[in-house]
């Protein structure tokens, strides 16, 4: 029985790194791509007003 809860906390501790880097990838790229979008559109919209 300790032996099985031992191997649980393991596989979670080990779990836990991958999965917080996996979500900091996925928020820079989340927020690269919204800032990539905005930038995009600014441009779009000041070249409609300058042309």
């Amino acid at each position: 029985m300790p032996k099985a809860s031992t191997g649980h906390t393991q596989k979670k501790k080990s779990q836990s790194p991958s999965f917080s880097a996996f979500s900091f990838k996925t928020k820079a790229i989340l927020v690269s791509v919204m800032v990539l979008t905005l930038v995009g559109f600014g441009f779009y919209k000041f070249a409609e007003v300058v042309l």
